[in-house]
């Protein structure tokens, strides 16, 4: 019997792991994606008031916080299926509990249990989109490959979960998000326990340059990449809240609210190819800026786009800004970084980050919508955000960018396409 050469068994292991690891961000991203408009949408239809449904969505997104921060910070990397595995399980139950359509102390368990599965899964899980990469497959296009799958698992889950609303009712389809979740684990089930992580490759010889030039700068680059993070999830968390409580109080049929925010997530992920051309003509905090002001812009004329097919014209364009600045931020975020730990670092800052957002946009959006009209909510909460936007840009002005990039190592942003 031949034996097969060692790397060609690398190779074909790393490339299963890989193949696994992204489907099973993808079945997770529907389930969440059908998830997250499903709760706005249920508590809206029992008549909860708008600050406690935003106060749920906030308190949800603490819980997440805490998992990320605890699982970031005490994870090395051992027994990941066991850990996987047992957070999907965690994260389905919440899901699955929720459809006794039950709003007393049951719905703050299960949200609990929901943000304390997936906070563990952003961490473990996809960071093992970059860990067990190829060698050939650098990892900014790990980030990005992934990145597009969760945007495109979120709006197949919520085109899809809109029409089992409308006509099977909410217990169904709190089932249905819920069995997407636990259908991960029959993926991750089949993946290897430890990484077999692809040759690292050498860095640049001015790295040690570039990282003292970045302690030297008082505000670098890559802190603003972050910042862009908080901003940005916090403005796409007041979007999902809003829009379902804005569509079902316009008389709008689930399927329809559902086909808006899918379309908004579809044109997230097909944004990338656009994303990086800007990158390759502009730096990366420069894309994001754009795309913030892109957001801004498209919240505030949300109201004003009636209920037809201006309405996805204008959340598409959403969608596509929001695409923009995730890639955009998340690129000024690693910048400089080729080694996979400290890639994964920043990407567990940058996502805690985003928790953060995920925290504050809500929360906010259910006071304001609970003092006003929710067409009004959209229009205040996008100057509130545009006003941060500028003093962010004010705190942010010591950088230099043009020096900065020339004097640091540049991403070769073609591979995020």
């Amino acid at each position: 019997m031949i034996n097969q050469p060692q790397e060609t068994y690398h190779d074909a292991s790393q490339w299963r792991e890989f193949l696994l690891s992204l489907s099973s961000i993808f079945t997770l991203a529907v389930g969440t994606g059908a998830f997250l408009l499903l709760i706005v949408s249920f508590l809206e239809s029992v008549h909860m008031p708008v600050n406690r449904i935003g106060l749920v969505i906030s308190f949800f997104s603490g819980i997440q916080a805490v998992a990320v921060f605890l699982i970031g910070k005490y994870y090395r990397g051992t027994h990941f299926r066991v850990i996987v595995i047992s957070a999907i399980v965690t994260q389905s139950l919440g899901v699955f509990l929720l459809a006794t359509l039950n709003t007393g102390l049951l719905l703050w368990i299960a949200m609990s249990l929901f943000g304390i599965g997936l906070g563990i899964i952003l961490v473990v899980l996809y960071s093992s989109a970059i860990q067990r990469r190829p060698k050939d497959v650098r990892p900014a296009v790990s980030i990005g490959i992934y990145t597009a799958l969760v945007a495109g698992g979120n709006a197949v889950g919520a085109y899809l979960v809109g029409k089992v609303i409308d006509q099977y009712g909410y217990s169904a389809a709190f089932i249905f998000s819920g069995v997407f979740i636990i259908a991960a684990v029959f993926l991750v089930a089949f993946m290897g326990d430890k990484a077999v992580a692809p040759p690292m490759a050498e860095e640049p010889n001015n790295v040690d340059e570039d990282l003292t030039e970045e302690k030297n700068t008082k505000l670098p680059l890559w802190k603003f990449g972050i910042a862009m993070a908080l901003i940005m999830s916090a403005l796409m968390s007041v979007f999902d809240t809003l829009l379902p409580i804005y569509g079902m109080r316009a008389g709008m049929a689930m399927a329809t609210i559902g086909a808006i925010a899918g379309f908004k997530m579809f044109m997230a992920a097909a944004s990338r190819p656009l994303t990086g051309f800007m990158l390759n003509k502009m730096a990366p905090n420069r894309v994001s800026n754009i795309s913030i002001l892109g957001m801004i812009v498209f919240i505030i004329l949300f109201p004003f786009s009636g209920m037809g097919t201006l309405a996805f014209i204008v959340a598409g364009l959403f969608g596509t800004s929001f695409g923009g600045v995730r890639v955009a931020s998340l690129t000024s975020a690693i910048e400089g970084h080729t080694q996979s730990p400290a890639i994964t670092r920043r990407v567990s800052h940058y996502r805690l980050s985003m928790t953060f957002g995920q925290i504050g946009g809500p929360y906010l959006a259910g006071l304001v919508a609970s003092v006003m009209i929710v067409s009004h909510a959209f229009i205040l909460m996008g100057v509130l955000f545009f006003v941060l936007f500028l003093i962010t840009l004010l705190v942010f002005q010591q950088i230099k960018p043009r020096q900065y990039f020339v004097k640091t190592r540049k991403l070769d942003t073609t591979e995020l396409l």
